[in-house]
């Protein structure tokens, strides 16, 4: 969903912004990553006003806090590593 996000920032595609936003909106809120959905609130909001001049900057943003979760999960709970 990250990259549909970038995808549609690129493009200038307010409608596929705010649909795939809202969707990882969800996703987010449903696995706990309180931090996330604040951030993709604001990207789904932009993408209905239509107003993806700032959406960038809120990518970059949401992109740092998924990588924080990331990090996290795989520091913990050792996923993706071979034993």
């Amino acid at each position: 969903l990250m990259e549909l996000i970038e995808k549609a920032i690129q493009a200038g595609d307010a409608a596929k912004l705010r649909q795939q936003a809202h969707k990882l909106c969800g996703a987010s809120a449903a696995c706990g990553m309180t931090h996330l959905v604040p951030i993709l609130r604001q990207i789904e909001q932009r993408g209905a006003e239509e107003r993806l001049e700032d959406a960038e900057p809120l990518f970059q943003e949401a992109r740092r806090q998924l990588e924080r979760v990331r990090v996290f999960v795989k520091q913990h709970f050792d996923i993706g590593e071979s034993k």
